[in-house]
């Protein structure tokens, strides 16, 4: 932590866990900043200095062919067979330049060699999965605090009146059995949510007529 920082390892362990090590990064994704910045920190190469079957390796079957279509090549049924011809062919750097940014690709370096006992890849997986779980709960949090918030626009007497109910809105895509059930309940007061960890639930106000 104090040669690297937090930030930097934590991005460096978030990709860590991937089975492959290299990683096509756009100006416009959140982690660009911090993959360059593992650059300067010699935990990552970038564009040219990647080996050429690593980048090809990034994209997919179907891209790998149309790089060499003017060449008649065989036809590829597998990546790892279309790799092997096309770094045989002389002038793929550039082939391959006019149809992506080189820029734009980074891969993970090994780990100086004081640190070689640490198993990368288990630390990755597990440090990812830390991670989503700490986003879940922060997100369950948050939504309990729109909740009272969204609770107490209705606070108002004239208003109130008019409620003669309150609805439990699940999730649209996705939501889980539990909340399900709960949804097809009247309500006399307002439901506390989220009802568990994860619940993007919310609750609406039924009004009775005029």
């Amino acid at each position: 932590m104090s040669r690297y920082g937090f930030e930097n390892l934590e991005l460096y362990f978030r990709y860590a866990g991937y089975a492959r090590h290299v990683f096509a990064i756009s100006p416009a994704d959140r982690d660009r900043e911090g993959f360059e910045r593992l650059v300067e920190l010699a935990l990552a190469t970038r564009g040219s200095d990647i080996p050429l079957p690593g980048v090809l390796g990034t994209l997919r079957l179907k891209d790998i062919a149309e790089l060499v279509a003017d060449l008649d090549p065989p036809p590829f049924r597998r990546k790892a067979t279309a790799i092997d011809y096309l770094v045989t062919v002389p002038d793929i750097q550039q082939r391959l330049g006019k149809h992506i940014a080189m820029r734009s690709f980074f891969a993970l370096q090994p780990l100086p060699a004081e640190f070689a006992h640490i198993d990368v890849v288990s630390l990755g997986r597990s440090w990812a999965f830390t991670s989503e779980v700490v986003e879940l709960l922060a997100r369950t949090y948050t939504s309990a605090r729109h909740a009272i918030e969204d609770e107490a626009k209705h606070h108002d007497p004239d208003l109130r009146s008019m409620i003669v109910g309150w609805e439990l809105m699940t999730a649209a895509d996705t939501p889980c059995p539990s909340c399900r059930r709960a949804a097809k309940r009247y309500n006399a007061e307002p439901p506390r949510t989220p009802l568990h960890i994860g619940c993007r639930c919310s609750v609406e106000p039924v009004y009775g007529s005029e």
